[in-house]
C-alpha cells in the first residue's frame, strides 16, 4: 500500500526515533478529522502500536450511537482495536455543573478517559485530530473573551497528560479541507456531527459566521494572520516560562497542595516574583491542580494577580468553586466550603 503524500508529510513530522516506535491511542469520534487521524496512522504505524477510543456522550440519542457503530465499522476496516466509552447522563451533568457547561464537562470527562486508556494501553502518546482550523477557532474565541499571551497561543502541538502520557495534535498544521481531500482518495466516509450547525454554541458562531466574514474582509490572510499571532503568542508563552523558572530557581514550581487542595503562595515568594510573570505562575498553578481555567479571563487573572500585590480585595471567589483569600502570609487559595461556591 503506497504512501500517500499527506501519510508521508505525517511521518515526516514525527517525534525524534518516529511515531511507531511508541504506543499510541487514538482519540476516535467519527468525524472527518478524527477518521483521517485513524486512516493516517493505521496505514502508517503497526497495528500492535495502535489503540483507538471513542467516547459516547449520548447527548444525541440515536445519532450518538451511530457514531459509535461507525467507528467500530472503521476501527474493523483499518483492523486497529477500539474501546468504546459510553459516558452516564447523571456523570455528565455533575461535570457540567463542575466544569461550567455542558461543553466543559464533556470535554473533561472525555480527557480523563483518554488518559485513564492510554495508561492502560501503555501509551506514550495520546492523538487527537485538531487541525489548523480548529486552531483558528480557538484563538479568536480566546481574544474576545479577553485571553492574555496564555491565550492567544492557542493550542500546542504536545502537552503533557501525565508525567508519562503526552497528548499530541499532528493535525495542528493542516485545514480541514486538506483532511476531507485525504480522505476523498481513500474513497473512506465519514460522520457528520449535527450540532456542530447549532447557534447555541459559540464556536459553531465563529465557524459559521465570523470566519467567512473575516475571509471576505481580508482575502487569503485571515487565517494565516489568526495563526501567526498564536505562533507569535507561542514564543512569547515559552519566554515568559523560561523568566518564572528563573525567578523561581531552587522553589520549582514554587508552590504545593496540601491533602485538602489548598494551596499557599507565601509573601517572600511572591516579593520576588516580577509583577508581569505572577500571571504565569497562576496559570501554571491552575493546570498544574487540575482546575477549570475556561472561565479564568484577563480580569479574573488580574484580579488574582492584584491581591497577591496586597492589592484590592483580600477574598475573592473564583470559577470552579475555588476561593481566593490574601493575608499577611500571602496568598491562599482552595476549593471553597460548601455553600459558599459561587463569585463575588
Amino acid at each position: 500500500m503506497a504512501d500517500d503524500i499527506f501519510e508521508t508529510e505525517l511521518r515526516n513530522a514525527s517525534p525524534r526515533g518516529g511515531w511507531g516506535r511508541h504506543r499510541l491511542l487514538l482519540a476516535v469520534s467519527g468525524g472527518a478529522d478524527s477518521a483521517a487521524l485513524l486512516c493516517a496512522f493505521a496505514r502508517t504505524v503497526p497495528r500492535e502500536n495502535l489503540l483507538a477510543l471513542h467516547v459516547n456522550h449520548q447527548l444525541r440519542g440515536a445519532e450518538s450511537d451511530g457514531d459509535a457503530a461507525f467507528c467500530v465499522r472503521l476501527a474493523e476496516r483499518y483492523n486497529v482495536p477500539l474501546k468504546v466509552e459510553s459516558i452516564d447522563p447523571a456523570e455528565m451533568r455533575l461535570a457540567a455543573a463542575r466544569e461550567g457547561g455542558l461543553e466543559a464537562g464533556a470535554r473533561a470527562i472525555r480527557y480523563s478517559l483518554l488518559l485513564r486508556g492510554a495508561e492502560s494501553f501503555g501509551a506514550r502518546y495520546v492523538l487527537t485530530a485538531h487541525h489548523a482550523d480548529d486552531q483558528v477557532e480557538t484563538v479568536l474565541c480566546r481574544l474576545f473573551r479577553g485571553s492574555g499571551i496564555d491565550g492567544l497561543a492557542g493550542m500546542s502541538r504536545f502537552r503533557p497528560l501525565s508525567e508519562a502520557v503526552v497528548l499530541a495534535r499532528p493535525f495542528l498544521s493542516r485545514t480541514r479541507d486538506e483532511l476531507t481531500a485525504y480522505l476523498n482518495r481513500l474513497g473512506q466516509p465519514w460522520r457528520v456531527d449535527s450540532s456542530n450547525d447549532s447557534p447555541d454554541f459559540l464556536r459553531n458562531r465563529i465557524r459559521h459566521e465570523l470566519v467567512p466574514l473575516l475571509r471576505d474582509m481580508f482575502p487569503g490572510k485571515a487565517e494565516s494572520s489568526v495563526l501567526k499571532l498564536a505562533s507569535h503568542a507561542s514564543r512569547m508563552k515559552e519566554f515568559l516560562e523560561m523568566r518564572l523558572d528563573e525567578a523561581l530557581g531552587t522553589d520549582g514550581e514554587g508552590f504545593s497542595a496540601d491533602a485538602a487542595g489548598r494551596v499557599t503562595l507565601t509573601a517572600e515568594l511572591l516579593a520576588r516574583i516580577d509583577p508581569f510573570l505572577l500571571p504565569v505562575l497562576f496559570r501554571r498553578l491552575w493546570r498544574r491542580q487540575g482546575w477549570p481555567m475556561g472561565e479564568m479571563d484577563s480580569s479574573r487573572w488580574e484580579a488574582v494577580t492584584r491581591m497577591a500585590l496586597g492589592e484590592g480585595e483580600r477574598r475573592r471567589f473564583l470559577p470552579g468553586g475555588l476561593t481566593a483569600e490574601r493575608s499577611a502570609g500571602g496568598l491562599l487559595i482552595f476549593p471553597a466550603p460548601a455553600g459558599e461556591k459561587g463569585e463575588n
